[in-house]
Formats: C-alpha cells, structure tokens, sequence
C-alpha cells in the first residue's frame, strides 16, 4: 500500500500594492477625522453662543467731551461750554425765580459770537430694540449666488441736535456688539464670531464708530421731510481702524423723535478678514456694505455731566 501524502499548504502572501492602498486610506481617514475635529472646535466650540456678555448703552459724557466732539466734527464753528452742569444751571433758575419750577436745559440757545451754547442742544439716544446695525456682501453657495446678510440690534449712541441751528448736530461714539451678528445660518454665524470677526473673544465683541466730520447738515429741519448728509468716522474692527464714511438720511418724526439709516461700504482686505475654507462656499465678495438703521428719540441719560 502507497504512502499517502498530506496536501501541503502554501501561505499567500498579500499584494503589497493593496496593502499600501489600505494603508494609504486608513491614514487618509485618520487625517480628515483631524480635521473635521479642528473645524468643529474652531467653529463650533470657539464660535460660542452668541449671547451678549452685557447690553450696548448710550453713555452720557461730559461737558468738556462734547467740546472736544464738536471741535472734531464741526471744526468751522465756534462752540462754547455755557451750560456745563444742567442741574446746575436748574437750581439757579430756581432761586432767580422761587415760584417758577426747575426746567431741563434744552431749548435752543445761540450765542450771539455765532458759537453754540450746549445748553441749546436737545439730547437723542439711538433705541436698540428699534435699531439694527448690519453687513451684506455675496458669495456662493453650492454653485448659487447668495446676498449673505447679518443684522443685531445690539447698538446705543448719543445725538446731539441743535434746534435753532442743526448745522451744529454732533454724533457721539456708537457701540456696537459685533457677537450678536446673526445670518440665516447658524454655522455661518459661529464662523463669524470664531475666525472672520472673532467676535467670540471678549477684546473684540464689541466695537465703536467714532465720528471725526459731519458734512451736509442742512441750516434748518422740518418734521416729515427726510435731509442727507455724510458722517465720517474711524470705525475698529479687531486690531484694526479705518476712516469710514456713511451717507446718512434723517427724517424728523416728531420733536422728540427722529428716524434714519446710515450706508457705507468697506473691503474685507482694508480690514484684513480672511473666510475660512468651507466646502460649498466660493466667490466671496471682497465688498462689504455695512447699513445703520436707527430710531433715536430724545432721552435725558445723553445729557451732558
């Protein structure tokens, strides 16, 4: 009887060319998991939630900073401090005259020099809840164009209007929370606030226009009838400022109410706001429009202390 032989077993080695294919897109996965993983932190977790850490507010200022806002902004005219506490200026109206109550200092009141007393300026504060501050530019998104717009009504400023003479109108600081900026798209706003704007960290939430000039203003105002004007201002955003100038149509409501929206234009590049890469999202216009829409009405906390 013959031998029987046992079927021998010969191991197969694998192809080397697909185990470097294997190798390749296990490595390839490891990387785009590290990047989804950044993406999420630097968008999602980074961008934050959006919440205001406090409310914009008008803040009062001070005689001597009214002067100083004034001989920036109308460096024309002669503006002199005559009523430097308005308080004050009551309670001597007051003892002149006992039987007569203390009345707050905003009539209009020229000097005869031709300069403006502050005692004749009527003080306006911007109204948040009525207000909207915001920025448009385009892109496209998967292949469509789209008119990207963001809007908060996060913002407070003081107006200084002279009746007599609005010629002599000044334009306080504007605070504005660029965190609360909001577009159609929640992921486009955490972009926003953690790498365009980077809103998110508390030194750059917020940001103010701070007028330099007002040109335009017309020698008189009728309640109803719109006037234009150009304000122009130094307006920061993150570590950088640029001189900015808004044309600006008023329309007088009624005596103690006005109505107007600010345009301007800016570029990304003058500010130097990078897009990050985003899958879809091409063609970013290096135009930015920015808008200021505003109701302010007249409001003792502008009144200078």
């Amino acid at each position: 009887m013959g031998k029987f032989n046992a079927p021998v077993t010969v191991e197969k080695k694998g192809n080397p060319r697909r185990r470097l294919f294997f190798r390749i897109v296990i490595v390839g996965a490891v990387l785009a998991l590290a990047v989804f993983a950044y993406a999420f932190y630097e968008v999602i977790i980074k961008g934050g939630s959006g919440e205001a850490s406090r409310d914009t507010e008008a803040q009062a200022i001070n005689a001597s900073t009214l002067e100083a806002l004034a001989s920036r902004q109308t460096p024309s005219a002669e503006v002199t401090i005559a009523v430097a506490n308005p308080t004050e200026a009551a309670t001597d109206e007051a003892a002149a005259d006992p039987t007569e109550a203390p009345t707050e200092a905003a009539a209009p009141n020229t000097d005869p020099s031709g300069g403006v007393q502050i005692g004749g300026f009527r003080y306006f504060s911007i109204v948040g809840e009525e207000s909207r501050v915001r920025f448009m530019l385009n892109e496209e998104l998967r292949g469509q164009p789209v008119r990207v717009r963001a809007e908060t009504d996060e913002v407070a400023g003081c107006i200084y209007i002279d009746v007599a003479n609005p010629q002599n109108t000044l334009l306080a600081p504007i605070e504005i929370n660029l965190r609360t900026l909001e577009t159609d798209s929640e992921n486009r706003n955490r972009a926003i606030r953690s790498q365009i704007l980077e809103s998110a960290k508390d030194e750059y939430e917020f940001t103010h226009f701070v007028p330099t000039a007002i040109t335009g203003l017309p020698t008189s105002a009728t309640i109803g009838q719109p006037f234009t004007f150009q304000v122009t201002g130094d307006l920061k955003l993150r570590e950088i400022t640029n001189s900015v100038t808004f044309q600006v149509t008023v329309t007088p409501i009624t005596e103690t109410r006005i109505e107007g929206i600010g345009t301007a234009q800016v570029t990304r590049e003058a500010y130097d706001l990078n897009i990050p890469s985003v899958p879809g999202v091409a063609n970013v216009s290096n135009e930015v429009d920015l808008e200021i829409e505003f109701v302010a009405i007249e409001d003792a906390v502008c009144a200078p202390q």
